[in-house]
């Protein structure tokens, strides 16, 4: 009977992905309330007032309106390609790496073999204006080819147990070429 293989919890990220995954949450009203007013826009626009009291042209109509879905739109579309990227957990057992991502539209986990796993780089993530600071640091990791966002604010990022998993992934790849 053989042992089970180890277990070493890499990273471990809740409080930071729930965040992620509520701002993703907001941007869907966002989206459905400006898809809604475009619509309108593009029945309506220019009959109030406001606007001249005139319905303008339908192509004029349908680039207000285009513009206006598309405030709405490249919000979720951004969050929805950050929160497939953002890991969530990341677990190493065996010769095996359990990816948990915050994922759309619920987390979703995928295992990938250790030679596939390949360090990033390392972003300090500062950004500072006159009223505003703001650090979040990060790192990337490529795993089976894609990259993905680790959150260096997480929980438990165990940065020895990354460098081992990196340096034990580099040897698998040099043995196989």
């Amino acid at each position: 009977m053989s042992s089970p293989a180890k277990t070493t919890v890499l990273v471990a990220n809740t409080y930071q992905a729930r965040k992620v995954r509520w701002f993703f949450w907001a941007c869907v009203p966002l989206f459905i309330g400006c898809a809604y007013w475009g619509w309108d826009l593009s029945r309506t626009y220019g009959l109030s007032p406001g606007d001249g009291g005139v319905l303008q042209p339908l192509s004029w109509r349908l680039t207000v309106a285009a513009i206006v879905v598309a405030v709405g739109l490249l919000p979720l579309a951004g969050m929805i390609l950050y929160v497939r990227r953002y890991v969530a957990g990341l677990i190493r057992q065996g010769g095996e790496v359990i990816v948990t991502f915050v994922g759309w539209p619920a987390p979703s986990e995928r295992r990938i073999p250790v030679a596939q796993v390949t360090p990033g780089r390392e972003h300090d993530g500062r950004f500072s204006t006159l009223t505003h600071r703001v650090n979040t640091p990060w790192m990337t990791i490529r795993l089976a080819g894609r990259i993905y966002l680790i959150d260096l604010q997480a929980e438990l990022v165990d940065r020895h147990a990354l460098s081992r998993l990196f340096t034990e992934a580099r040897r698998q790849r040099e043995r196989r070429s």
